[in-house]
C-alpha cells in the first residue's frame, strides 16, 4: 500500500507536492493507470476528507475542490 492514496500534484528531481490534484487522480482512475485497489483507497479518501473539511472550516459546500489542501497566501507556492 502506498503512503498516501492518491498520486502527488508533481514531483520533479528534488521537487514535489503533497497537494491532491482531483482531476488527475480522477483521470488516472478512468484510464486504468490506478489499480483497482488504489482506485477504492483514493475514492474513499477522498469521500473521508470531504466530510472531514466543512469541521475544518476549510470549505462549506458539498462539492469536492479540485486542489487541496489549498494554496493559500502564505504559502511558498
Amino acid at each position: 500500500m502506498p503512503a498516501k492514496a492518491y498520486c502527488a500534484l508533481y514531483s520533479y528531481k528534488i521537487f514535489n507536492s503533497d497537494r491532491f490534484d482531483l482531476l488527475g487522480n480522477s483521470l488516472a482512475i478512468l484510464t486504468g493507470i490506478a489499480s483497482l485497489e488504489r482506485a477504492r483507497s483514493l475514492v474513499a479518501w477522498v469521500e473521508a476528507e470531504c466530510e472531514a473539511m466543512p469541521d475544518r472550516g476549510e470549505f462549506a459546500v458539498g462539492l469536492a475542490p479540485g486542489l487541496f489542501p489549498y494554496i493559500l497566501p502564505n504559502h511558498a507556492d
